[in-house]
């Protein structure tokens, strides 16, 4: 699956998240709620988004390492930068409610999925290419 696929599919799914998330949010009247769902999907989406670029440059960087190195650490970077983001939003607008965390676990759990999916069938073609010596 070349980067132009998973860009696409990236995109696909994050239209039909955006949707349902505007669905599903019409009936819920707690605009901290909202505030924090929106942001945490857009940051959310754009982390995921540039992991795989990085993917790329790290193992043509470093053609000889094993690409399962990478994606682990690259899991890793976006678990920490996930909580790091939901400490510093707390921290920053104090929400009187404990409920953020449903849509942090939710959109995080999807994104996740989806995202260790792709970075595993992106290196896979990444490996094939640095083998054909294409990169």
């Amino acid at each position: 699956m070349s980067l132009a696929e998973v860009l696409l599919r990236w995109f696909y799914l994050t239209l039909g998240f955006a949707l349902i998330i505007l669905l599903s949010l019409q009936w819920i009247e707690f605009p901290v709620f909202e505030r924090f769902t929106w942001i945490w999907f857009v940051f959310s989406a754009l982390l995921s988004v540039i992991l795989f670029p990085i993917l790329r440059f790290l193992k043509t960087k470093y053609k000889k390492a094993e690409t399962t190195v990478f994606v682990f650490f690259l899991i890793g970077m976006r678990l920490l930068l996930s909580f790091g983001f939901l400490i510093i939003y707390i921290s920053l607008n104090h929400p009187l409610h404990n409920s953020l965390a449903l849509p942090f676990i939710v959109i995080y759990t999807v994104y996740k999925i989806f995202e260790v999916y792709c970075l595993i069938q992106y290196s896979n073609y990444i490996d094939k290419r640095v083998k054909q010596k294409i990169i």
